[in-house]
C-alpha cells in the first residue's frame, strides 16, 4: 500500500513495500531522518488526516480513532524504525537553465579604447664613475687581495 503526501514542493510516499514507488524516489535510510520528515508532515492538517488514515489501516485496534496526534506519529515512526513502513522522497535534482543574452555588437563598436600608460622612456646611459670612486674601489680590491682588514676593530 502507498500513500502520497506533500510538504510544500516535496512529494513524500509512505509505503509498506520497500521497492521505489516511482522513478527517482529516494528511500530515507535512517529512521531519524524519516521521523523528522513525518513530524514536519504532521504540521499540515491534510497531511495529519492522511497520517491518521494510514495509522488506522496499519494498526488494527479498537481505539485507533481516539489516539492523540503525538501517539499516531510515534507509532508510525516506530513502524518506520521497524522497517514495516518505508518513507520515500522524490529525488532532488536541480537544473538551472537560463538564456544567454544576444551579443550586442553595437555596444562593442562604440566602446572607447582603453587608455594605457605610454612606455617608459628609454633609459639614458649612466655616466662613467668619478675618479674618486674608481680609486676607492681599487684600494678595496688591493686590501682584499693582501688580506688586510677593511676596517679597524
Amino acid at each position: 500500500m502507498r500513500w502520497i503526501l506533500r510538504d510544500g514542493p516535496r512529494q513524500l510516499v509512505l509505503s509498506t513495500e520497500r521497492g521505489a514507488p516511482f522513478e527517482g524516489a529516494v528511500l530515507f535510510e535512517d529512521s531519524t531522518g524519516a521521523a523528522s520528515a513525518l513530524r514536519n508532515l504532521s504540521y499540515d492538517l491534510e497531511n495529519m488526516k492522511t497520517l491518521r488514515q494510514i495509522h488506522m489501516e496499519l494498526v488494527d485496534s479498537p481505539n485507533t480513532r481516539s489516539r492523540a496526534d503525538t501517539l499516531v506519529l510515534a507509532e508510525l515512526m516506530g513502524q518506520v524504525a521497524a522497517r514495516r513502513l518505508y518513507l520515500f522522497e522524490q529525488g532532488r535534482t536541480l537544473n538551472f537553465t537560463y538564456d544567454l543574452p544576444e551579443p550586442e555588437q553595437e555596444l562593442a563598436a562604440d566602446a572607447e579604447d582603453l587608455v594605457t600608460e605610454p612606455p617608459p622612456p628609454a633609459s639614458e646611459p649612466l655616466p662613467p664613475p668619478s675618479p674618486v670612486v674608481l680609486a676607492q674601489a681599487e684600494a678595496l680590491r688591493q686590501a682584499a687581495h693582501s688580506g688586510a682588514p677593511f676596517c679597524e676593530e
